[in-house]
């Protein structure tokens, strides 16, 4: 990570992190909309939604510094999506604990 003024940056210039991010929630958005007819039958691939989560978690990290409508989106996205699978997610996820932490303490969410 890299201080820019008071933003923690992962890439430089700041751009290209957003542009990463672009390209996951993009990639995020596609793993659900396939998804879709599976996810109403409650017949979802878990590994497609870890995926998918794991996206939308990204995406929330990388773009909390540069566009946080973006972060928002994707972590309302995740929060949806584990609400709604929590049994399929709550192992895959396991280790993404420390980043879930470290955007509460980003964002100053309670």
């Amino acid at each position: 990570a890299t201080k820019a003024g008071n933003k923690v940056l992962w890439l430089l210039p700041a751009s290209s992190q957003q542009k990463v991010a672009g390209a996951l929630w993009k990639d995020a958005r596609q793993q659900l909309l396939s998804s879709e007819k599976a996810l109403r039958l409650g017949k979802a691939d878990p590994s497609v939604l870890a995926q998918a989560a794991r996206s939308l978690l990204s995406v929330a990290a990388l773009s909390v510094e540069t566009a946080a409508g973006d972060a928002e989106a994707a972590l309302r996205a995740l929060t949806r999506l584990c609400a709604g699978h929590s049994e399929e997610l709550s192992s895959a996820l396991s280790d993404a604990l420390p980043v879930l932490l470290w955007l509460v303490g980003a964002t100053g969410a309670t």
